[in-house]
């Protein structure tokens, strides 16, 4: 059997194990959630600018005209 020495040690070599371990979870972790969070934020960017688009091809229905033409109005 260890003496407490070598028990104190072994103790801190796998605390260090666990902590090393924990940190890259952690940064993996950051990376995919910055990952997400940029694919999410061009989505919603494309869906703006398609809701925005739409809006102003909606604004562009055509009327009659008095003579019987189609025009445009904004």
């Amino acid at each position: 059997m260890g003496s407490r020495a070598d028990k104190e040690e072994e103790y801190m070599k796998k605390r260090d194990e666990r902590v090393e371990r924990y940190e890259k979870d952690l940064q993996d972790l950051r990376v995919k959630d910055a990952e997400e969070y940029n694919q999410l934020k061009i989505k919603l960017e494309t869906d703006v600018q398609v809701g925005k688009e739409s809006d102003n091809s909606k604004n562009c229905l055509p009327t009659d005209d008095p003579d019987g033409r189609k025009i445009f109005a904004k």
